[in-house]
């Protein structure tokens, strides 16, 4: 009979810690809220358009999305396999660098963000990885070969090269801790308007930074 008892009592409080446990384990399952899904899209860059959409690139595409709830508002810009997407200060423009199969060239594809049309497009030689958008006017420079070329993104018109003997490319340098630094690419690393839009800065293999002058489209002053 005392055998039974204690049986008994086992039971019971075995069913007392499933009950409390599913109740428990329930509860917290109803407070987790989930923070993405398998499979979903990697995300390549985020800009906020307004306080109420954001602007999403993704590898393949360009999205507007609604900043509360994640919803998709709108998709535009397809993208190559292979390329780049270049976003203004303000993120109201974007470029997108597609590149050719053979990477001979590159189209340039300007896109106004907020209208979700696209206003110019041009192709260069090369396989173009680096540009930056003017904060003020309607620039683009662009770094390809040993070059920075300035271009009207509103209307794809090339305006002018950089002018002036560039600091000399080296292949290795050493730096001011007396570390020795070697690169076999020549290409910039960094492009920056100033917030005047009177100077580029360059961060590149030079190895220090550079600054030229491109404001005006009839004066392009000395690299």
């Amino acid at each position: 009979m005392k055998a039974d008892m204690n049986l008994l009592g086992r039971s019971l409080r075995v069913s007392y810690m499933i009950l409390i446990s599913i109740f428990y384990f329930s509860g917290v399952a109803f407070a987790l809220k989930p923070i993405g899904k398998l499979g979903e899209p990697l995300v390549d860059q985020h800009a906020f358009l307004s306080n109420k959409t954001i602007l999403r690139v993704l590898y393949s595409h360009i999205e507007v999305v609604d900043a509360d709830t994640g919803v998709v508002i709108d998709i535009f810009g397809d993208r190559n396999y292979v390329s780049e997407v270049i976003l203004s200060p303000t993120a109201s423009h974007l470029a997108i660098l597609n590149y050719s199969s053979d990477l001979k060239t590159t189209t340039v594809d300007i896109w106004d963000t907020h209208a979700r049309q696209q206003t110019s497009q041009w192709e260069m030689a090369g396989p173009v990885r680096l540009a930056a958008f003017s904060r003020i006017g309607s620039l683009f420079a662009v770094s390809f070969a040993d070059e920075i070329t300035l271009h009207n993104y509103q209307t794809g018109t090339f305006i002018a090269k950089m002018r002036g003997d560039r600091r000399p490319w080296e292949q290795c340098h050493t730096d001011r801790d007396g570390s020795r630094s070697c690169s076999s690419r020549r290409n910039d690393h960094a492009l920056v308007f100033t917030p005047d839009d009177r100077y580029l800065i360059v961060a590149s293999e030079r190895p220090d930074m550079e600054k030229s002058l491109p404001i005006h489209a009839q004066n392009v002053n000395n690299f």
